[in-house]
């Protein structure tokens, strides 16, 4: 073998070497940057975890939840609201579910029409009657409740469902019967007269001027915002039922170790968070799951109406943002 012939044998191998080299770069980089999309939201919370205080970290949050509240706020055709601090109160408690946070955020209802009195919170977060201003129990809210809803079904039931009147006796049903009893062709005559009344009431005049379908299209576009507003308040139930969960996940740690003997407590605290962690990282799981599918029906209703599908986006930032920050601040608490 000639000089020649062995330097340029080198040379390749030095290439080879090489190119071997800069692929297995490239693939660590990849894996890198894969590690850092799907641990984003964990890096971020180590960062503001190591750089800003507890109390920058709540303003931080509360800043995060200004900017989506004042976007819902910006387009009035959603009826929809941020959970209150009352309807925070209420659910977390337990007071009220799911169901009942949802239509109270989309104005289907009222504390009032729930607990058959206006309830609001004191200085120091407790329920109270807002026309007493006695204090109002956990167990109080939820009897007062129960009683109201025993209450509509009363309401509900005094009037007979078919004809919309009050119930009556035997007697005046058999002579309500009977009274309304005729022959075919009377029946028949006054149905056709009411038939025609009607349709002749109803029909536009050729100078009205008006479009038969206005009311039917102004309709529809009435129940795809209601549709779209329930949508929006899934979004805030779905945060009040992760945050709730978050924090019994927390006071079930605090709990554990503060039962631990003192000079257990050091050593002990890893080992409790050890045997949380994995109920808190199912937890996120699921609660990206069903944030998704309600940005998935989200992003369908608005496309479908011609609505501002950003908001799909600003939602997802401020989840993603949130749970950065929620993160950070329980590494505060450790």
């Amino acid at each position: 073998m000639d000089l020649t012939h062995f330097l340029m044998s080198g040379d390749i191998h030095i290439m080879k070497k090489s190119r071997i080299i800069l692929i297995v770069l490239a693939v660590i980089i990849f894996i890198a940057a894969v590690v850092v999309w799907w641990q984003f939201d964990n890096i971020k919370a180590v960062y503001y975890w190591w750089k800003y205080s507890e109390s920058d970290i709540e303003q931080m949050t509360k800043k995060n939840n200004e900017e989506l509240n004042d976007f819902i706020k910006d387009n009035p055709e959603y009826s929809v609201h941020p959970t209150t601090p009352l309807e925070e109160k209420l659910y977390q408690d337990g007071i009220i579910n799911d169901d009942e946070l949802a239509d109270m955020l989309t104005e289907k209802t009222t504390v009032e029409e729930i607990f058959g009195k206006n309830i609001e919170l004191s200085d120091d977060g407790a329920l109270i009657d807002s026309a007493t201003g006695e204090k109002i129990s956990t167990e109080k809210a939820s009897q007062l409740k129960e009683e109201q809803k025993q209450a509509s079904k009363k309401e509900s039931t005094k009037s007979d469902p078919k004809t919309n009147k009050p119930h009556s006796n035997g007697a005046d049903d058999k002579k309500e019967n009977s009274s309304q009893k005729g022959s075919a062709s009377d029946v028949g005559a006054s149905v056709g007269s009411s038939i025609g009344s009607t349709v002749g009431g109803n029909a536009p005049t050729a100078n009205s001027g008006s479009k038969p379908n206005q009311g039917s299209t102004e309709s529809s576009g009435n129940a795809m915002s209601a549709e779209i507003s329930a949508c929006i308040a899934k979004v805030y139930v779905l945060r009040s039922s992760f945050v709730g969960q978050l924090n019994a996940l927390y006071s079930q740690a605090v709990s554990s170790y503060e039962a631990l003997p003192d000079n257990q407590k050091e050593s002990g605290k890893q080992s409790i968070i050890s045997s949380l962690y994995p109920q808190a990282v199912a937890l996120e799981a699921s609660c990206d799951s069903q944030m998704e599918q309600i940005l998935a029906e989200l992003q369908g209703l608005l496309s479908a109406s011609g609505g501002d599908t950003s908001l799909v986006g600003k939602i997802r930032s401020a989840y993603n943002s949130e749970k950065s920050l929620k993160k950070a601040y329980y590494l505060n608490q450790i």
